[in-house]
């Protein structure tokens, strides 16, 4: 039996491999760079980042998070469980 760690992170590579895999195929260039970016979509997803920024484009390459004013945030300022319900909410969005 796999202890939770190991778990954890088995869960954590699989969220990451799918970031880059939604980007890879549905990527766009940033509004607030030249890189390129899965857009976030559904409001529910767009979640309060900080003081009143919110989030609109993820940088799976680069493992960050971009608010609407083009500020740029680690995975960590939201929780492992927010990260994959907009994951798997992106998913969907996408796959309309």
């Amino acid at each position: 039996m796999k202890n939770i760690v190991s778990l954890l992170n088995a869960v954590s590579d699989e969220a990451d491999k799918k970031l880059v895999q939604l980007q890879e195929l549905f990527g766009v260039e940033s509004k607030h760079s030249s890189k390129t970016v899965l857009l976030v979509k559904g409001e529910n997803n767009q979640i309060n980042l900080e003081g009143g920024r919110y989030l609109t484009e993820i940088d799976a390459v680069n493992e960050s998070l971009v608010d609407d004013k083009g500020y740029e945030y680690n995975y960590d300022c939201v929780s492992f469980g927010d990260l994959c319900q907009i994951i798997d909410n992106q998913e969907t969005q996408y796959k309309k």
